[in-house]
């Protein structure tokens, strides 16, 4: 498993099942949240159509981060791809929720 460090979050990047893993640790705010935006949007392009993130390990994650990861969600979407969250974070669970009825008002 490939571990790499931006800030203070550690993503671990594996495979579960064939489908690429990233398992995230420790804090993930505006300092990690483009670089994480850029990795799951990576392997989109790259022709994953279907991707787990862990985020059981996360301690904290700001709005910057939840935004990150549920503009990457839309993405996936948008491809006909998955973003596949084990263990949503309540903060981040309400983000996705007010982005999905934004998108279904025309505001996205």
């Amino acid at each position: 498993m490939l571990s790499r460090r931006i800030g203070s979050l550690k993503i671990s990047q594996g495979k579960h099942k064939e489908v690429p893993l990233l398992i995230l640790e420790g804090f993930c705010d505006k300092d990690s949240a483009d670089s994480l935006y850029k990795l799951l949007v990576k392997l989109l392009h790259e022709g994953q159509k279907k991707v787990a993130l862990d985020l059981r390990g996360l301690q904290h994650t700001d709005i910057k981060c939840n935004m990150a990861i549920s503009k990457a969600h839309n993405e996936f979407l948008k491809a006909g791809g998955r973003l596949i969250l084990i263990s949503n974070p309540e903060p981040l669970s309400k983000a996705m929720k007010i982005m999905r009825k934004n998108r279904f008002a025309g505001s996205f």
